[in-house]
Formats: C-alpha cells, sequence, structure tokens
C-alpha cells in the first residue's frame, strides 16, 4: 500500500510503502498537480520498500516534465528505488541533465 504525505511548508511529497503499476497514474498526477504549484518540489521516496519500473517511468516523466518547477526525486543511494529510477533515466537523462555520481567526479 502506498501512503502520500504532502509537507506544504518544505515543498517535500513523502512516498512511502509499496508503489505498484496501478499507482502509477495517481503518483504521476499529485507529482504534476504539486509542481505547477511551486518553484521546487521534492518527492522523498526514501519509505518506498518496492516500486515496480512502471511506477519509476512515471515519476521520472512526471519530473521531465516539470516545466517551471525543479523536482527532486530523493532516494537512497544503490538501493532497489535508485536502480528503477536509473533504469528509467536514460530517455530522460539527456533532457533533465541528470549525471552518475561517477560522472559528477570526472568517470566515464
Amino acid at each position: 500500500m502506498t501512503t502520500l504525505d504532502y509537507e506544504a511548508e518544505h515543498h517535500r511529497l513523502r512516498i512511502t510503502g509499496v508503489c505498484r503499476d496501478d499507482d502509477a497514474p495517481a503518483l504521476a498526477d499529485v507529482v504534476s498537480r504539486l509542481s505547477r504549484a511551486s518553484v521546487t518540489l521534492i518527492v522523498d521516496l526514501t519509505a518506498v520498500s518496492a516500486m515496480t519500473p512502471e511506477v519509476a517511468r512515471s515519476l521520472v516523466t512526471s519530473q521531465t516534465a516539470a516545466e517551471r518547477c525543479r523536482v527532486t526525486l530523493l532516494r537512497k543511494s544503490g538501493s532497489m528505488v535508485d536502480r528503477r529510477l536509473q533504469a528509467a533515466l536514460p530517455q530522460a537523462s539527456v533532457q533533465c541533465g541528470w549525471r552518475s555520481r561517477s560522472q559528477r567526479r570526472g568517470g566515464p
């Protein structure tokens, strides 16, 4: 079960639990709506215990579609959620300027 909690003061959307394919449209919708209302939005995924590839694609698409809002997908480095999001990034990485940690350090 996926739980959403929005902290308006910090422009932070906390998502917890398991994110399944049927959650993808609702998550994309809430990220889209919140990103239209602010210049920054933090989507905190650190308490997500599992995520399907469909949800990851949906979140990355919502992130890149946010025109005037910087949407940050916060997750634990090396976690399953991180790997799912990275797998969803290849097309979007060029558009949003995402780089891996080794690329930021000057690696391949």
